[in-house]
């Protein structure tokens, strides 16, 4: 991990807690607290980093790829090959409706508070307790022949599997980064 401050690039040293981690996502929370995910948990980042989240917290899982701070203030943790954990800042939870053997790999919010998440199997859409999945499936290889032929083609779902990156354009749009590019 590393850090650029007054033009320069500094090695962030943190020898007991990320040697030999492979960090996922760095995330700066409201109170301006930073969060790394990585394949050896959750951690808080201030002067010294610590476990933030684990075992004791409900996280049973170490793998942590994304974590996302919502609007109303819960936090959605993803995971490698483990699920959706939901943050109540006492506990975590796991959210059993949203069960994916995939590797989530982003998560983000749209306007009205629903959740995107970003796997290696698509994109889904988590509101009022229900998920919808706008991975193309199967239609997906003749998605992606009309889309080469017409970029500007308004599509049904998305044509490629992985979704690397999402955010909110703040005028109510989602952006979703792909292998196969970025859509909005």
């Amino acid at each position: 991990m590393f850090r650029l401050t007054n033009g320069k690039i500094l090695p962030a040293v943190y020898p007991n807690q990320f040697d030999a981690i492979r960090v996922s996502q760095v995330y700066e929370d409201r109170s301006g607290l930073l969060w790394v995910s990585g394949n050896r948990g959750l951690f808080h980042l201030r002067d010294t980093p610590f476990l933030g989240l684990g075992e004791k917290q409900g996280l049973n899982l170490t793998g942590v790829n994304s974590v996302y701070e919502a609007q109303n203030g819960d936090w959605w943790i993803g995971t490698y090959g483990g699920g959706i954990f939901r943050w109540d800042g006492k506990q975590a939870h796991r959210v059993d409706k949203i069960v994916f053997p995939e590797t989530i790999y982003t998560l983000g919010e749209d306007k009205a508070g629903a959740i995107w998440i970003g796997t290696s199997g698509g994109l889904f859409r988590y509101a009022d307790g229900e998920v919808k999945d706008y991975f193309l499936g199967k239609d997906a290889p003749e998605w992606r022949k009309k889309l080469a032929a017409d970029p500007n083609i308004a599509l049904p779902g998305i044509a490629h599997t992985r979704v690397n990156n999402i955010i909110s354009d703040g005028s109510g749009g989602i952006w979703a980064a792909t292998h196969g590019g970025a859509l909005s």
